[in-house]
């Protein structure tokens, strides 16, 4: 795993609901509104052993990911975060395999795939 080069840019900021304790007043659940555009280069890589002694190899490298996106911080039902998209983001990935053949030759497929956001 290598977790990039860069910082994700938020460009916009919001809060969009605030839930408190009836009780206390405290924050029970804050959810924030982020503008995020990431280009740092995310990568994970998984190298398998299989059967007969032949390996397998998948990288997948985020090289760009942006849209609305949801920060959510609650102490229901335990302390956690989340983050999720409001919608399908902008996605391009560089993925990269290498499978055994029958004849136990290694071939590496590399191809791009970018998701655009209707």
């Amino acid at each position: 795993m290598h977790l990039g080069t860069e910082f994700p840019d938020i460009k916009d900021i919001s809060v969009d609901n605030v839930k408190l304790d009836k009780k206390e007043g405290y924050i029970e659940t804050v959810s924030l509104c982020l503008d995020l555009e990431y280009t740092g280069n995310f990568m994970l890589s998984i190298d398998a052993k299989m059967k007969f002694g032949k390996a397998a190899y998948l990288s997948i490298k985020v090289k760009r990911i942006s849209g609305q996106a949801r920060l959510q911080f609650s102490r229901q039902p335990y302390t956690h975060w989340s983050f999720s998209f409001y919608t399908d983001p902008l996605l391009e990935l560089a993925v990269e395999s290498s499978l055994p053949r029958k004849t136990a030759a290694v071939k590496y497929h590399q191809f791009d795939y970018i998701s655009h956001s209707l």
